[in-house]
């Protein structure tokens, strides 16, 4: 059978459907079993008296079940969920966290990609089969987890995400313990423990995150996880003598502009309504809010400018523009882009990310890592934890989620946002309280004099804060 576009068109659309038809049966099927489970005699009264009695004898298990997301998502889910069942009385027992998005390369095309020797032998010597193990998460959470005792357990499957409205009725957090707590009770057996299996995704834990009392002094502290688990390593890093640390990540990959040899512009961003197409000029990139690789460079240097840049160890991270090829290879249409055109895309691909980057390359002490492979992103997450200035764009809210898991109110490093046309929008990871080590700056209009001072009076305080001898120069 020979595929033409609009054969191509339908079967996507039929798959589409097929997949919201199954998901939509999958709910109804969860609620069916759900209303099943909560068939009882007993009243809800005797229900809680019963969960409280179990709960105080260790009888009561809870365990997670994030979705395949990335893992800085991972990472608010799991803390809010360790939130609720031990807040809930329940004992908290082992499943390893895993993202098969951030452990293992894929490519555009769903297959994954071969591994060299080298990779395979990461940077701090052990399997590079899990991000989490990279952090020390999976380590920390296995000695805080409860055993079970016998094999007479029932497993409770509490999928959070259809079990709780997230209708606006829910505002403080003992509101969301008493719901969960709802939910949970359907479960409790006389003659055996049972281990709850939260199940939520994004929908569920970004929303109610933010209800998690700042006074709480949780256990699950990912940077004291990261430093033990470093402390365990031999992971050395190149610029470790410098005296501060800046930050750039400059994220490209499913956000790109390829520049062709023949000066036209090629986005690959879902913000363009012209994706795929060819633009003839630079300034149709501006309307979806796109920051290119100069305007971090033209920013950067401005702000060196005005500091003094011996002081400083620049490290500049991409996933380069691999990605962005493999879209335009797959998706353009041949009305668009020739295949001739292809072909001398083709060619240029090889050298792309070199001679993108290479503007940076004119700053002293600078390292960039450009690239996807799984050495690079550990290196990535050592240079972040390090960094005491972030610059970060529009294009990606990796850097603020890590911002907002890692790091407490009185370490916090400076996070520098970049933005055209319209700001990044952060309320719902909850970093409220820490707005003044926050500036987003847009692009067409700043004043670098101001971001400057900013910068010196952060270090300043870190610097008196550290007890250090380090001295910049003010000018």
């Amino acid at each position: 059978m020979k595929w033409n576009e609009t054969s191509i068109k339908n079967y996507k659309i039929v798959e589409k459907l097929t997949f919201v038809i199954s998901q939509r049966f999958d709910t109804i099927k969860y609620h069916a079993w759900y209303f099943f489970k909560s068939l009882s005699l007993k009243s809800e009264k005797k229900k809680f008296k019963m969960f409280q009695t179990k709960a105080q004898k260790s009888e009561l298990f809870f365990t997670t079940n994030l979705v395949q997301s990335g893992f800085t998502d991972q990472l608010f889910g799991f803390k809010l969920l360790y939130e609720i069942g031990t807040s809930l009385g329940l004992e908290y027992t082992y499943t390893p966290l895993e993202s098969i998005r951030s452990s293992i390369p894929f490519s555009e095309f769903g297959e994954k990609e071969s591994t060299s020797t080298s990779e395979k032998k990461d940077i701090n010597h052990e399997k590079p089969d899990s991000i989490f193990n990279f952090l020390g998460i999976n380590q920390s959470l296995a000695q805080l987890s409860k055993p079970l005792q016998g094999d007479e357990v029932y497993n409770a499957d509490i999928n959070l995400d259809l079990l709780v409205k997230n209708d606006g009725s829910i505002k403080t957090f003992d509101q969301l313990l008493k719901t969960v707590n709802q939910a949970l009770l359907p479960f409790i057996y006389r003659n055996r423990p049972t281990v709850y299996c939260f199940r939520a995704s994004a929908r569920f834990y970004f929303p109610f995150n933010k209800l998690i009392p700042k006074t709480t002094e949780s256990i699950i502290d990912y940077q004291k996880f990261f430093q033990n688990k470093l402390d365990s390593t031999n992971f050395k890093n190149k610029n470790d003598s410098c005296k501060f640390n800046i930050f750039l990540h400059i994220r490209q990959g499913d956000t790109a502009v390829i520049q062709t040899p023949w000066n036209t512009y090629i986005p690959v961003w879902y913000k363009f309504k012209d994706k795929y197409k060819q633009l003839t000029r630079s300034d149709e990139l501006n309307e979806a809010g796109f920051i290119s690789i100069q305007d971090f460079y033209s920013f950067y240097i401005t702000l060196l400018e005005n500091l003094d840049a011996n002081q400083f160890a620049t490290h500049v991270y991409s996933d380069g523009f691999k990605k962005a090829f493999l879209l335009i290879y797959k998706y353009s249409k041949r009305k668009d882009i020739t295949q001739k055109e292809i072909n001398r895309l083709k060619s240029v691909q090889v050298n792309y990310d070199t001679d993108q980057f290479s503007v940076f390359r004119k700053i002293p002490n600078t390292k960039m890592v450009i690239g996807e492979e799984l050495s690079k992103m550990y290196e990535y997450i050592h240079d972040f934890m390090k960094a005491d200035i972030l610059i970060t764009g529009t294009q990606q809210i990796m850097i603020p989620k890590l911002v907002a898991s890692y790091f407490h109110e009185d370490e916090m490093p400076l996070l520098i946002i970049l933005y055209r046309n319209k700001s990044l929008d952060i309320d719902y990871l909850g970093l409220n309280e820490v707005q003044g080590n926050i500036i987003q700056v847009n692009i067409e209009n700043y004043d670098e004099i101001y971001i400057s001072n900013k910068i010196r009076d952060h270090l300043t305080k870190k610097t008196i804060k550290n007890n250090s001898n380090r001295l910049f120069r003010y000018e």
